[in-house]
């Protein structure tokens, strides 16, 4: 690691004063926030511990854990009333049991940090490394709470904030030891303390092997770190030319993983400039400056205006419809760093549409480390149809991606011959936060074309919190073909519903996970399907055509379908865990499982899962292509697999309402909603408190109409958001009728805050 830069920073030691500093800065960080917005609480039962929820103890994330990462546990009765902190004993270390108050990781207890009876902190135990998952349980009084099963990561890094929400300014010393902020930034060159945790480190300390990284200000920093009981302290210099203000921003970067996005340092003016800002239209023009008043076109500024666009600019794109110069449509060649991106995005929310119309795709990205940033990318073409088959699309494809470290961020793609493609090429790419609907065509064999076609081998693909729906094929077809791969996935947080609903409903595969020369390291956690039960149609696959490896199902929501999810001719370890299934009585199983030659289940976790509507399950071989086996009530399943020891069933469809609520980590007071509205009611209340602030105004979006007028509209007061169910409008895809809406019984939704000014 690199040295030290100085030693007028504190350094984060093993024992003594330190453990002082460790408990008061810990106590300082772990502020709880309403728990029932992370998971939805599960029923409470007296004197007996209730988790509704573990994250990250600095940046809130729950898409697994790390071993001797600090976590929070939110929920109830988890401990006495009062506020105890934790105790050190003579071996320096954190004492595993504190005022009744054990956490048990599989059967090791965790070092303690606090407990109180809703919320408690915890380090994940050492025991937890090499392991796919691990069985948590809060016992308090001898009570356990039900079990929860959660992925163990590499690593999963945030850094601490100064109020405790996960965003916003660092908990950061400047060199003097003075605290870092607006009002005493930190100069260029000199040297700040961080601290994080989930860097995958254990105490004692049990390296990780993964490589740590800073970047401040988009620019790598040199830094130094110190591991000790869950906190990494990071010494880190400002880079020299740095760009100065009062939030610049900061990441970790542990492994392949990286902190949360929107935390910032302040640092005091330097010898830096920031990059430049340029300014494209509809009406610009190749040899124009660039600037507002002399805006670009857009494929100059995609071909990087004869080289006067540099890693760290931005490029505005105004209002207005953007139509590709020639037949093979927009070519983004432009390429940023890893520090350095080049970012493209609308210009103060204004609508800027990439149409494709007569194009083969409607934007080719072949420049690594660029950003595409709220543009709408479409296709006007209202011929949907073709006589034809063997690839032939009468409309162009959306988005092809074909280099590495892209980024997609909070785009609206719909209309195209596919969404999104990105493939072997495009490693490290992220797509977040998308709206991809009413993509494809028909063609005399079927359906064509998805909301997502994914493939990867090196690096990882991270597909977080997209929404997806109603697109002629797959909602996301993640499948790999001939010698392509399925590799290092993370897929987080998205919605996908109705997949195959036009032109008439023949539901396919919301999500599919299948094929691949090579399938592993893919990590499914927070996700949710939705199919109209009643249509007893639709998939959802992990596993398909050639052997996997490992895979990990967590926490997720299946709705509706032909069968409940199936996963197929995966050698494991698999992880299937927290997850919520409901199929309709008339549906044909539960859940399924085939396992392929010489494939077994030594080693898997599969627990902890609700089930509901259909008491039979699969359980059989397959070769890849036909399936042999028996159906089992829920007792001849367990019995059976030896599975969902703490799962359980109800013949009865779900009741009550699902609400998930998911902040955007890109733009401050925006948010997604999924809501589950089991009791069809007109209206369903939603508490949005970790994503607006009393006094903001709003707008509530429904994403199957994104482009309509708002649902619900208002200034936040703290209470409740009333979001309406029952009477909504669906946009049309181009050239056919528009299919039904899921609501009442299914919603999906956008939360924005009214801006003004450039984002």
């Amino acid at each position: 690691m690199p040295q030290d830069l100085s030693q007028s920073v504190p350094e984060a030691k093993p024992e003594g004063k330190k453990d002082y500093f460790f408990m008061r800065l810990l106590t300082i960080c772990l502020v709880p926030i309403a728990a029932a917005l992370l998971l939805p609480q599960l029923p409470a039962q007296a004197a007996v511990p209730n988790v509704a929820a573990i994250v990250n103890a600095a940046s809130y994330a729950s898409n697994g854990v790390a071993p001797g990462e600090t976590v929070t546990v939110f929920g109830s009765m988890m401990g006495p009333d009062s506020f105890v902190s934790g105790q050190v004993g003579a071996d320096g270390a954190l004492s595993t049991e504190l005022a009744g108050v054990r956490v048990w990781f599989d059967e090791s207890p965790a070092p303690l940090v606090y407990v109180e009876s809703s919320f408690l902190a915890a380090i994940v135990p050492g025991s937890t490394s090499g392991k796919s998952a691990s069985t948590v349980q809060v016992e308090y009084l001898g009570n356990r709470s039900l079990p929860m099963v959660l992925p163990i990561m590499p690593s999963s890094p945030g850094i601490f904030t100064a109020d405790s929400s996960g965003q916003g300014p660092a908990i950061a010393l400047n060199q003097d030891g003075s605290l870092n902020s607006a009002s005493n930034p930190a100069q260029a060159g000199s040297t700040i303390a961080l601290w994080a945790t989930g860097d995958g480190q254990t105490d004692p300390a049990q390296a990780s092997g993964l490589s740590v990284g800073v970047q401040i200000g988009g620019v790598d920093s040199a830094a130094s770190y110190a591991k000790t009981q869950g906190l990494l302290q990071i010494n880190a210099q400002i880079p020299v030319g740095v760009v100065s203000g009062d939030a610049v921003p900061v990441q970790v970067q542990v492994g392949q993983a990286k902190s949360q996005r929107n935390v910032s340092v302040a640092v005091a003016a330097g010898t830096g400039a920031a990059g430049r800002e340029w300014f494209v239209s509809p009406s610009g023009q190749g040899t124009a400056a660039g600037t507002e008043s002399d805006p670009l076109d857009l494929a100059t500024a995609l071909a990087g205006a004869a080289g006067r666009i540099h890693p760290g600019d931005k490029i505005w794109l105004r209002g207005g419809t953007y139509r590709p110069p020639n037949p093979n449509g927009f070519n983004s060649t432009l390429a940023g760093t890893t520090g350095s991106p080049i970012v493209i995005r609308n210009y103060q929310s204004e609508r800027a549409t990439l149409d494709g119309k007569g194009s083969e795709i409607t934007l080719s990205v072949n420049g690594g480390y660029v950003w595409f940033w709220g543009l709408e990318i479409m296709d006007s073409n209202t011929t949907r149809t073709t006589n034809q088959t063997g690839g032939v699309h009468p409309n162009a494809y959306g988005v092809g991606v074909y280099a590495p470290g892209v980024r997609f961020i909070n785009n609206v793609v719909h209309d195209t011959a596919q969404g999104f493609s990105a493939y072997d090429a495009s490693s490290d790419s992220v797509f977040y936060g998308n709206l991809s609907y009413y993509n494809g065509f028909v063609a005399p064999d079927r359906n064509h074309g998805h909301g997502f076609y994914m493939q990867n081998i090196a690096g990882t693909k991270l597909l977080q919190d997209n929404i997806v729906g109603d697109n002629a094929d797959e909602g996301f077809q993640i499948y790999g073909s001939g010698g392509a791969n399925v590799v290092g996935f993370r897929v987080f947080g998205n919605a996908s519903y109705n997949s195959s609903s036009w032109p008439t409903p023949h539901y396919q595969y919301n999500f599919l996970v299948a094929g691949g020369a090579l399938r592993k390291d893919i990590f499914f956690n927070q996700n949710y399907s939705f199919f109209d039960p009643a249509a007893d149609a639709g998939l959802v696959d992990f596993g398909q055509y050639t052997p996997g490896q490992d895979i990990t199902v967590t926490n997720s929501v299946f709705a509706g379908g032909y069968t409940g999810p199936d996963v197929s001719m995966q050698a494991g370890p698999v992880v299937f865990a927290g997850n919520k299934i409901y199929v309709h009585s008339s549906a044909v199983q539960q859940a399924r499982l085939e396992l392929g030659p010489g494939q077994n289940t030594n080693g898997w976790t599969w627990d902890t899962n609700q089930y509901f509507g259909k008491n039979l399950f699969f359980t059989g071989t397959t070769d890849g292509n036909t399936a042999q086996g028996v159906n089992l009530d829920f007792g001849g399943w367990k019995s059976a697999t030896g599975f969902d020891k703490n799962s359980s069933f109800s013949g009865a469809p779900p009741s009550g309402a699902w609400i998930y609520v998911r902040r955007n980590e890109y733009e401050s007071k925006r948010a997604n909603v999924i809501i589950y509205n089991w009791n069809l009611s007109d209206s369903v209340a939603v508490d949005l408190s970790t994503v607006l602030t009393s006094g903001d105004s709003y707008v509530i979006q429904d994403a199957q109409n994104f482009y309509a007028p708002p649902v619900a509209a208002g200034t936040y007061s703290g209470s409740p958001v009333s979001i309406p169910m029952k009477n909504l409008a669906k946009a049309a895809p181009v050239g056919f009728t528009a299919p039904a809406h899921t609501g009442p019984l299914f919603g999906t939704f956008v939360v924005l805050a009214k801006r003004s000014g450039a984002q």
